[in-house]
């Protein structure tokens, strides 16, 4: 009797049988786990997010356009779509002569406030586009294939 027959008498057709079936059940639990993610329940709602750059040049605001996709830079995942921007003139604030705090305007710099549309996941606790977590006051870097600004949430709108 040859080694390939010995093998063949110690394992029957059951035993190959269980053993595929192991094999299978941890294979499925496995990308279960792996590839769920605690939001997958819960449903994503439409929201406005006003952000505001502050302090940009004219070439920075010309490329900012309705329509534009932004993309978080931390996530690298989409926050959504440009619906409408507003330009003001920056100001800070500068002390006259006489030690009175004025704002003043800074030439050649712009505030662009900008309203993007996107789906977020609303829970009691936070806010999240995709894995980006929104509050007011948050500093959130976007970009798109032509520019990347820092911006700063300063409101966001949904059906509360």
């Amino acid at each position: 009797m040859n080694y390939r027959d010995k093998i063949l008498q110690r394992i029957n057709f059951f035993d190959i049988l269980v053993l595929l079936l192991i094999i299978i059940a941890i294979v499925l639990g496995t990308k279960q786990f792996a590839f769920s993610s605690p939001n997958d329940n819960v449903d994503s709602e439409e929201i406005l997010v006003k952000l505001v750059v502050r302090g940009v040049r004219a070439a920075t605001v010309d490329v900012i356009n309705e329509g534009d996709v932004v993309i978080c830079v931390n996530s690298k995942e989409a926050l959504g779509t440009i619906i409408s921007k507003e330009i003001n003139i920056f100001q800070t604030t500068a002390y006259t002569k006489d030690g009175k705090a004025v704002l003043a305007s800074v030439p050649n710099r712009y505030d662009v406030l900008i309203s993007v549309r996107g789906y977020a996941t609303i829970t009691e606790n936070e806010i999240m586009i995709n894995s980006t977590a929104l509050r007011a006051g948050t500093i959130v870097r976007i970009f798109t294939n032509v520019y990347e600004v820092k911006t700063t949430v300063v409101d966001i709108e949904y059906n509360k």
